[in-house]
């Protein structure tokens, strides 16, 4: 426990520590924002208990480690961040598990590689408040299953990079809300395998789906009026299919161009009339049967 009237800790407070179990506490009125709290750990257990008044972290806050697979001794950490915290500080979290660490409602911008070598078995909610989401701010982890909150109209775009660079999605699901997703959305993350894009939805920006090969399935709702058909789809295999409910000279309208046939190896379902099972959201294949027209060989 740290005493009432601290003011700060330094650089380092918990330093290369391994294999320990222990609560923290951070009295109210402390400055959170000194880099590098609880830096180089392999195999603890952490039970933070913040600041009730708090408002800001400091970068590499809890880096435990650059280590790229929890079996090396990931730290695990559970917390309660306050709602008066706003920005989720670059290098926040690194290598480490956070399946118990409770984020606010109030967050209004994630930084780049907030989030890096992390894993996370429960549902990561993304607050409607968020404003600017930069690249690579989720990078090189494992993440069960995240979720846009409903009321979000758009999706940020960062300048380079996607938002879940080289990470594993399990299950994604986007708001009813939605009507715009900003570039580099999903730019060479890994995952959803199946995914609906929300009716609703009007625009998809550019490099959106860019080398992602893990998404299978990708629905196009009726209302989509813009997909950058160029970019947002590099990459695709044969083994990755859009369904548009579109037919093939309306679906390429919208996509604005033909799908590049060198750069784009999938397949386009046209004429698609979906099922209620198959567009809920789920991590799950759900296609079966026969389909109206598939075409993978655009030009």
């Amino acid at each position: 426990t740290i005493g009432e009237g601290v003011q700060y800790v330094g650089t380092y407070f918990i330093w290369n520590a391994s294999e320990c179990n222990a609560t923290v506490y951070f009295p109210d009125g402390m400055d959170m924002t000194r880099a590098r709290l609880i830096f180089g750990t392999k195999g603890c257990k952490f039970d933070i208990r913040l600041p009730s008044d708090m408002t800001a972290f400091g970068q590499y806050a809890f880096y435990s480690s650059n280590s790229t697979e929890p079996e090396e001794g990931w730290t695990e950490y559970k917390m309660t961040i306050p709602d008066g915290v706003e920005t989720l500080s670059g290098y926040l979290f690194g290598g480490c598990i956070i399946n118990d660490v409770v984020f606010p409602k109030t967050i209004k911008s994630i930084e780049q590689y907030a989030f890096s070598y992390c894993t996370r078995e429960t549902e990561f909610v993304i607050p409607k408040t968020v404003e600017t989401y930069e690249g690579q701010s989720i990078r090189y982890g494992t993440f069960s299953k995240v979720v846009f909150e409903e009321g979000m109209e758009e999706i940020p775009a960062s300048s380079t990079y996607g938002k879940f660079y080289y990470t594993t999605i399990g299950e994604l699901t986007l708001p009813s809300t939605l009507k715009t997703i900003g570039n580099y959305f999903l730019y060479y993350s890994k995952g959803p395998a199946k995914l609906v894009l929300p009716e609703g939805l009007k625009t998809v920006g550019t490099y959106a789906f860019y080398y992602n090969k893990n998404i299978y399935e990708l629905y196009l709702p009726t209302t989509v009026e813009f997909v950058d058909g160029n970019t947002a789809f590099s990459g695709w295999t044969e083994e990755q299919t859009i369904y548009s409910t579109l037919d093939r000279t309306a679906t390429m309208a919208v996509w604005g161009a033909s799908i590049n046939a060198t750069t784009f190896k999938g397949n386009v379902v046209y004429d698609y009339v979906p099922t209620p099972e198959q567009t809920e959201n789920s991590g799950e294949i759900a296609i079966e049967g026969e389909v109206a027209f598939v075409d993978n060989k655009q030009n």
